[in-house]
Formats: C-alpha cells, structure tokens, sequence
C-alpha cells in the first residue's frame, strides 16, 4: 500500500493524499473522490509542501510516517469539489482525456475507517469506482488489456502485467517525489474459485 501526492493544478506546492493498496490502477485514474460533509486540512509539512487529507486521520498518519508540521486551515470537502490536479504519473502515460483528473463528491464511498479520506478513483477498475464517477460524466480508462496486461494507453508500462508493474510504479512514483509512504497492508483480495488466481476489474462492454 502506498500514500500517494497528487499535485492540484494552478495551485503551487499544495498536494491532495491519497492512499491504495493497487498502484497498477493509478495510470486509469481520473477522479479523487471526497466527502462533502468530512472536514479536510490543509497541513504544511516540515519542507513547506500543503498536504491535504481528512482532519480526523491527519495525526495517525503523519506521526506514522515521521513528519512535522502544522495544520494551515480546516474546511468541509464540498469545497474541494471541481478543482483539478495532475495525475503524478501523467509524463509515463499516453492517454488523452476529455473530462478527468476533478475532485468528486462521494459521501457513499468515502469514509474515515482508513487511507486519507480522499479516494483515489479509477471507474475502469471497479464499480464503485464507476458508478461515482459516471453522474460526473468522468471518462472512464481501462489501461489493462483482457490478458491481463497494460495497454498502449499505460505508456511506459505497456506490456507488463497489471499487479507486477506495481513496483515499477511505486519506483517511478518515488523517483519523481510524489511517494509519501510504502507499507506492507494485509487486505481482502479477489481470487478465481476454481484456481486462485487473483482477479482484476476492469471495464469492457459487454452484451447480455
């Protein structure tokens, strides 16, 4: 699992936190979901970036990872809904967007049981995903082919198969400065009932 900096666009050095246990999703995401009754802070850290996160999870975090810092304001997540950022592995990807890269609005899937409070969302790799982002009109990207591996669209991961390019990414995400945090997480996971095989959701059309 991974805490992860999204840089929100024309805003200088200010940051949302997201945090995932499928870094191979984050090349098909095109929203960040917040609650718009939580209230969110934003947190300058000790080398003068804002971080912004929900206020009730900010302490267990930061203490975690080791940061000092200082609380800037608190506000609710409703403000937040519409500003854009750039998604931190843009300059690896070849995907062109219409309408992406939005703060949405998601009181039925965003919540304070874990992660940051801001929800990395990717509609091409899960229905909830999906179904927040579709009254939205998101676009909807699936980088992952149906053999299981990245498609032309993931750029320079292209070819490799979804969760192994994981570290690939994690890697790229360090070496550009957007990696806050890498941890081992113990989580449920799909698998194959008939050979175990972990599972991915992706979206393809489909005929019934």
């Amino acid at each position: 699992s991974v805490y992860v900096k999204f840089p929100l666009k024309n805003e200088k050095n200010k940051f949302l936190v997201i945090w995932t246990t499928t870094p191979w999703t984050l090349p098909g995401n095109t929203a960040i979901m917040v609650h718009p009754e939580i209230d969110y802070a934003e947190i300058e850290v000790e080398n003068g970036e804002i971080w912004i996160m929900a206020e009730q999870l900010h302490k267990k975090i930061l203490e975690e990872i080791q940061v000092k810092y200082k609380i800037k304001r608190k506000f609710r997540g409703k403000e937040l809904e519409g500003k854009n950022y750039i998604n931190p592995l843009c300059k690896n990807l070849n995907i062109k967007t219409k309408n992406a890269y939005k703060i949405i609005l998601s009181a039925r899937y965003v919540n304070l049981e874990e992660g940051t409070g801001m929800v990395h969302c990717a509609p091409g790799h899960g229905k909830e995903d999906f179904d927040a982002a579709k009254p939205y009109g998101m676009d909807i990207l699936c980088p992952v082919g149906i053999n299981g591996e990245m498609s032309n669209e993931a750029g320079k991961y292209a070819g490799k198969k979804a969760r192994e390019v994981d570290k690939e990414i994690i890697k790229d995400l360090k070496n550009d400065n957007f990696l806050i945090h890498e941890k081992s997480y113990a989580h449920d996971y799909p698998l194959c009932w008939r050979c175990d095989t972990p599972l991915l959701m992706i979206s393809i059309p489909q005929w019934f």
